[in-house]
C-alpha cells in the first residue's frame, strides 16, 4: 500500500497510532489489554 506522502519520519505513523489506541482505551473505560479475553 503506497501512500503519497511528504518526507515523514515512521514516528509519525506511530504517533497517529499509539494517539488512536490511547483513545480507543478511554472509551473502553481505563487500561484494557491490547487483546481483549474473549
Amino acid at each position: 500500500m503506497r501512500h503519497v506522502v511528504p518526507r515523514r519520519p515512521e514516528a509519525e505513523s506511530s504517533k497517529l497510532r499509539s494517539a488512536s489506541k490511547n483513545s480507543l482505551q478511554e472509551k473502553s473505560g481505563g487500561i484494557m489489554p491490547e487483546k481483549p479475553a474473549g
